[in-house]
């Protein structure tokens, strides 16, 4: 027999083996792609449900599966009202096993598939584009493995415009993401060095310097998402002709989040470990906010049927509604189930700290669903809802003296506010609302069930307003 015949039949039939792996790795890899698709608008469709006037869907505008790779063009659609956003990406994935750019690269780890994307030039981005100076404002690299994981390289080009309203300068990065689990999981993080914004108007600069971006998406067994992300800043400043008119040295923002069912618990946290206004020493400052048992979904309706309303009377301005008896029924109708999770809220914890002390501030509110005859006002379905409210405010005189004397207005300012301090704090303790314990002034007022209570001391709702009343409406 003839070898070269042999081996040109070998040959043969490996390719068509290859062949035929190859369609179906790319068929697997076009089937988990259109299920975490397929996921992720179930997650959208959810967070922004009842909300008749904004959407966000990610669509599969074109996918052409060949033998050996793939070309599809995947869009995110924003709509809002009359306004629609598009950001489209352009990919070209190449089927596993052994797809041919990772094999050039060195790489022979059996893949499903391995992908290049580029932004597309849509209106909504073409800003971007013109940034970019002839340069792809964005392209992401992909390698999916079974399973569902993988990585993903999103490179940021550098942008730098300028038009009559402002300038922008942004020095590009890169943001690495790994995901497990079906796309599930993931897990990324990214680095920018710059972003500069101007305001030809208003004359000012706004800088970010040295920005870090961190997050983490967890999928449990029932289908609860839980989020953790960060933002970070080495530097921000808020600039005009003059000099700096503020500057933020090493901020923090940070995101938890657990969606289960129609549920969201969430704490978010701002850290700015040191705050200058001009030459005037802030210290540091700290500022939370959490929401426990949240229906989301319910406060999307609410906001929607408020937004109809003020669509209807013909406003712009949420303060401009005047509420018929009708339309405060339409209201409670949207507010009954909101209230009837018993979700939960705070503004906690608010922290202002410098080198003499710390002043500490906490408000938490509980709600609970109305039993009986649904309430006939706004006014009396949050009075009913109420069930619990907590609030604390620590201040420290040598923190507040301190923060005097950094304004640089002078001895005779800082003699007059340790004054007011003493006076007016002086008075307060004398009511009973405050108790002061050396150079610290407490406050810790509680309400539930019909009763407050304050530092302790138990009252009627009606003797609380009319002893302190004045101080907190």
């Amino acid at each position: 027999m003839n070898k070269a015949a042999v081996i040109a039949g070998v040959v043969v039939v490996a390719v068509a083996a290859y062949s035929g792996v190859s369609w179906y790795v790319g068929k697997e890899s076009e089937d988990t792609i259109r299920a975490a698709i397929d996921r992720s608008n179930e997650q959208l469709a959810g967070s922004l449900a009842d909300q008749d006037s904004i959407s966000a869907k990610i669509e599969i505008a074109d996918y052409d599966r060949g033998i050996f790779s793939s070309n599809a063009r995947y869009s995110i659609i924003v709509r809002d009202g009359d306004e629609t956003i598009e950001l489209a990406m352009q990919d070209h994935m190449q089927h596993g096993p052994f797809p041919l750019d990772l094999v050039r690269q060195g790489n022979f780890a059996p893949m499903l598939a391995y992908s290049r994307s580029n932004l597309v030039d849509t209106p909504s981005v073409k800003r971007w584009f013109e940034a970019a100076r002839g340069a792809v404002p964005l392209t992401v690299d992909t390698q999916i493995r079974t399973g569902g994981a993988g990585t993903s390289v999103w490179e940021f080009a550098p942008l730098d415009w300028k038009d009559d309203d402002g300038t922008l300068a942004f020095s590009g990065g890169r943001i690495n993401v790994e995901f497990t689990d079906d796309f599930r999981n993931s897990e990324g993080n990214g680095r920018f060095e710059s972003l500069v914004v101007g305001d030809t108007e208003a004359q000012q600069t706004f800088s970010l310097k040295g920005i870090g971006l961190e997050s983490r998406v967890t999928t449990a067994d029932d289908d609860s998402v839980k989020t953790d992300s960060a933002l970070r800043t080495e530097l921000t400043t808020l600039e005009d002709p003059s000099g700096e008119l503020l500057t933020i040295e090493r901020f923090v923002a940070k995101l938890e989040s657990t969606q289960r069912a129609k549920l969201l618990d969430a704490k978010l946290r701002y850290d700015l470990e040191r705050v200058r206004m001009g030459e005037i020493d802030l210290g540091s400052m700290t500022l939370g906010g959490e929401l426990a048992d949240f229906p989301f979904e319910s406060f999307s309706a609410l906001l929607s049927e408020y937004d109809a309303i003020a669509q209807e009377q013909g406003v712009e301005e949420a303060d401009e509604v005047q509420l018929s008896a009708e339309e405060e029924q339409r209201l409670l109708a949207k507010l009954k189930p909101l209230m009837a999770a018993g979700p939960k809220a705070a503004v906690h914890p608010v922290i202002w700290r410098n080198e003499k002390g710390e002043s500490v501030m906490s408000l938490r509110l509980a709600f609970q669903g109305w039993s009986g005859e649904d309430p006939v006002s706004i006014d009396d379905a949050v009075s009913r809802s109420l069930k619990e409210l907590r609030f604390e405010v620590s201040l420290s005189r040598p923190m507040f003296l301190q923060a005097v004397a950094q304004s640089g207005m002078g001895s005779e300012m800082e003699m007059l506010a340790a004054f007011m301090f003493d006076q007016y704090v002086g008075r307060l303790e004398e009511e009973g609302l405050v108790q002061r314990d050396g150079d610290i002034a407490t406050i810790h007022v509680v309400y539930g069930e019909g009763e407050v209570q304050v530092n302790g001391q138990g009252m009627s709702v009606d003797e609380f307003l009319g002893r302190y009343g004045d101080y907190f409406l």
